[in-house]
Formats: C-alpha cells, structure tokens, sequence
C-alpha cells in the first residue's frame, strides 16, 4: 500500500534498460491509443507485487497493485507519440512507447533510461512471461523475425529488379532482332523494286505512277470544291421550290426554305459520297489509252524510245507493272515505318 500510495503517484515497476534505441523501429506499426484500450495489462513486477492497468476510453486508468485499486487519468498526445498519465491536476508521468506486437508494450520513461513493460493480461504466452529475461527473450526473438522478414523482403526486391532487368534485356534482344530482320526484309524489297523497275519500260512505270497520284490529288480538290458548290447549287434550288408550293407567308416560307435547305444539303452529302465510290470502283476500268498518252509524254519529255511493242501486248502489262510497282512501293514503305516504330520503343525501353 505504501509504495502504490507513493505521494498519490503510480508506482509502476521500471527497469534500466540499455538498448532502447534498438526497440524504437517497432513502435510505428500499432496504434497506441487502440492497444491500450482493447485490453487489459499487466506491469511487469519482479518484486513480487502484482501490478494491472486498464486504460478506458473516457480518459481514465485504473490501476491496481496488489488489489488497492486507484483511478488516475491519460492522454495519449500524437504531437511527440507520447502517453501522459497524470497523477494529479498538476503532476504526470510521460512515457513513449518503444516497442510494441499487441502482446507487450514497452514505454520508456522521457528523459532516462528506465523502462515499464505491460503485458497483456489475456495472453495465452502471459504466464510464461514474468521475469525480465523472458521478456526481454520474447523481444530479441521478435527482433530477429522482423530482421529476417526485413532480409526477406529485400532478397525479393533484389530478385524482382534482376528479374525485371532480364525481361528488359529479352525485349531489347527480341526488338533488336526484329529490326535486324524488318532491314533485311527492306533490303531484299528494294533489290526486287531496282531489279524489276531499273529499266527503260520500269521507269516509265514510275513516272505513269507519279503522275497519277499528282493528277489524282490536284482532281480530288477540284472535285471535292466542285462537289461543294454543285451540292449547295441543288440545296438552294430545292428550298426555294418547297418555299414557293407550300406557303404564301413570306416568314414562313423562309423557315420551310431553311429546313429544306438543310435537309437537302445533309441527303445530297451523303448520295455525294455514294456516287464516289461508285466512280472510284469504276475507275479501275478506265481505257488503257491514258497510259499510252502517259507513255508518249514520257518519252518527250526524257528524249527517250522505250522498246516497241504492241498496244495488244501493252494493256496486258501495264496494269499488272502498275499494280505490282505499287505494292512493292507500300511493302517499303510499312517495313520502313516498322523500322521506325521498333527503334523508338528500343529507345524507350533503354531509357526506362
């Protein structure tokens, strides 16, 4: 009783402790405030002296020491990590938790060396738990559970990075090897292109190829401004008819002339676009005689003869030179995009 009255203080059994510093890594993982309150503890007291504490969530702390039980209460303060426990209004007690597994908490008293342990009282190892030795075993064994769990952790984030390096290395090989291959596949399409082509007849093939896609890019926009026009042409003409048959009023005729207008417009857009098509699709049939006008162009301009032959035998190749020019022209040009699109990501990868 005397000592548990110690001038109305907590005579809570501390022991000296000289590795504390060791302990402080433990005391982030918990909340203090929770364990404290969820269960029932028990100090620590070779002496003899059976020492219980119960924190409550209003505030107040039981203790009990040797069954004399007295009321005191506490704070747990999240500025320092601290729990205060005062004796009177004035007077407390301030500890910092420096170790804690739900199963023992440990508090160093701010400003020594001297240490409290509290262990839980519902704890089925609790028994086994009073002396300091055993304690302090229990500690240096969960000690070397998390260094070795820290060991493990690092081990693996060594093998996910050597892993992650190989995978890296494999696609930077893969890649490699895939452009090595698209270059020789473009080698070899530009050999076929320069032996089928690099003749008199091959070059011309060029040059009718060239100018169609001139031709076909200054027509398509004269014909798609044309289009333009001749589509607002027939708009207009249609709202104006419906404007004049259906009404007499002037603001409503306007109104029937602008909705017809754009109704028009929208049908005459969309049968614009059907009527293309049809054309384009036809336009694989056109007569051969442009080519042989292409071709006599060809020759004055470059002061050339290419070997005669006939218009029979001419119809039959020019179309399949023309098309077989335009694939090797496309294979190029995908195998050299490939090249290009390979040889970024490379980059990338390496860089990451």
């Amino acid at each position: 009783m005397r000592r548990f009255l110690n001038n109305g203080r907590i005579a809570m059994k501390t022991y000296l402790l000289d590795t504390i510093e060791r302990y402080k890594r433990f005391s982030q993982s918990l909340d203090v405030k929770t364990i404290l309150c969820s269960k029932a503890w028990y100090v620590l007291n070779e002496d003899g002296d059976t020492e219980n504490l119960v924190f409550q969530e209003d505030g107040t702390i039981l203790v009990s020491v040797n069954g004399f039980t007295k009321k005191y209460t506490w704070k747990f303060i999240p500025q320092n990590k601290s729990l205060n426990i005062m004796h009177s209004e004035t007077e407390g007690t301030m500890l910092k938790p420096v170790f804690m597994d739900g199963n023992i908490l440990v508090f160093n008293k701010i400003g020594t060396k001297e240490c409290m342990y509290l262990i839980d009282d519902s704890w089925s190892k609790s028994e086994k738990m009073q002396s300091l030795v055993s304690v302090k075993a229990y500690i240096e064994e969960y000690e070397k559970k998390i260094i070795e769990s820290e060991k493990m952790a690092i081990e693996a984030q060594k093998q996910e990075k050597l892993a992650e390096r190989k995978r890296k290395e494999h696609k930077i090989s893969e890649l490699k090897l895939e452009i090595e291959e698209t270059k020789n596949q473009l080698a070899m399409e530009q050999s076929i292109l320069n032996e089928k082509f690099n003749n008199a007849f091959g070059k011309y093939i060029q040059h009718a190829c060239k100018e169609d896609n001139n031709k076909t890019s200054r027509l398509n926009k004269l014909l798609s401004y044309l289009r333009l026009v001749i589509r607002g042409f027939m708009a207009f003409y249609i709202g104006v008819l419906f404007a004049t048959l259906l009404s007499d009023n002037v603001l409503l005729s306007i109104l029937i002339f602008l909705v017809s207008y754009f109704v028009a417009f929208i049908v005459l857009s969309y049968l614009d676009l059907f009527l293309v098509e049809v054309i384009l699709n036809l336009d694989r049939f056109r007569p051969y005689w442009h080519y042989k006008e292409l071709l006599k162009k060809y020759e004055k301009e470059n002061k050339t003869k290419l070997i005669p032959f006939n218009f029979k035998q001419f119809k039959e190749n020019i179309e399949p030179m023309i098309e077989s020019y335009k694939n090797s022209i496309t294979r190029i040009n995908d195998l050299s995009n490939k090249i290009y699109n390979r040889t970024e990501k490379l980059k990338q990868i390496s860089n990451q």
